[in-house]
């Protein structure tokens, strides 16, 4: 059984904490996530563990705390998240692999491994995708997963992708959840804070309960993570039809918002925008957009298969797995 673990010891921490009341997810908490889906983990098993050697040192002291043996991926550290990237690329073919991170964390594992079977443990600012969950109890989960007791169907979801394309020659990209172009000139982390900002968003989920784009789109329309469709909204502060709504747009943020259109937006059909923008894929903005450049923006369900421990613990009650020596059965036989 091979489980790999990739922490991003940036995420929870970038400059957007000036701007907005998210809180700060240290190294110490993450290497004590870490400590404690190990402990779960290796309760009922003795998983080969993989591992990205972070520039935190997060699953290395996690592992030496707890004596415990791993292997360390072969991947130069530089806290980027090309580190993420290049981890998931390295772990293809492993059982299971588990993510600290939020939104970027997981576009950037994403991009490395496309269809990669993931739990992802939310430690970043804008968690729409990755879940907040109890370490311990996704240590248990990923055992059961990882030996592939369960009905992957019943336990996971494939996850849709935003796949972006340009008319010019750079390379093409991706979000998990949301691309957003806004009407500033600066790429980087900077926070949007003013909504009149904003020129269009393509979201691959809208629930008003979430923070950030999603819940924006969620303030018009509810798209769930496992439906065949994704949404496209356009903004402008001049456009009299448009109608207000007041969302949280960041954590301790709420804001009015002002939305042109928010529409249904089926898989593999494609919505195009025009320049001058930037554009931030799940909240990175890395591209800048010229008057006369266009970003192409198609949804479809080609993501990683992300597993959710609640439904998997739940299910391993159900065929009785959890009780003791009826696990060992199963694996023997």
């Amino acid at each position: 059984m091979q489980i790999g673990i990739i922490a991003n010891p940036n995420a929870g921490k970038d400059i957007r904490r000036l701007t907005a009341g998210a809180s700060v997810s240290s190294t110490e908490e993450k290497v004590a996530v870490v400590r404690r889906f190990l402990a779960a983990l290796c309760s009922s098993c003795c998983p080969d563990i993989h591992y990205l050697d972070d520039s935190g040192g997060i699953v290395r002291s996690a592992l030496r705390s707890l004596g415990i043996q791993g292997q360390e991926l072969d991947v130069q550290s530089e806290g980027l998240s090309t580190d993420s990237e290049c981890a998931a690329d390295k772990l293809r073919g492993v059982d299971l692999v588990v993510s600290l991170g939020g939104d970027g964390t997981n576009r950037a594992i994403t991009k490395g491994w496309r269809d990669i079977p993931l739990i992802a443990l939310s430690t970043g600012t804008n968690n729409a995708w990755a879940s907040m969950t109890e370490a311990t109890s996704a240590g248990i989960a990923a055992g059961h997963i990882a030996r592939k007791h369960l009905d992957e169907q019943a336990i996971s979801v494939k996850s849709k992708v935003v796949h972006v394309s340009f008319d010019d020659n750079r390379n093409d990209s991706l979000a998990l959840v949301d691309v957003v172009g806004t009407h500033d000139k600066f790429t980087g982390a900077r926070a949007i804070v003013d909504p009149e900002q904003y020129a269009f968003a393509v979201v691959t989920q809208a629930d008003a309960a979430k923070i950030g784009m999603v819940g924006v789109a969620g303030a018009c329309m509810q798209v769930r993570a496992d439906e065949k469709r994704g949404a496209a909204l356009t903004f402008n502060v001049e456009n009299e039809t448009s109608r207000t709504v007041r969302t949280a747009i960041a954590p301790g943020l709420v804001r009015d918002v002002r939305i042109v259109s928010c529409e249904e937006l089926r898989f593999n059909q494609c919505k195009s925008f025009s320049g001058p923008m930037v554009v931030a894929f799940d909240g990175e903005r890395e591209e800048y957009l010229a008057k006369d450049q266009t970003v192409n923006c198609v949804v479809k369900q080609d993501g990683p298969r992300l597993f959710d421990v609640s439904a998997t613990l739940r299910e391993a009650s159900r065929l009785g797995l959890l009780t003791i020596g009826r696990s060992r059965e199963v694996s023997s036989a």
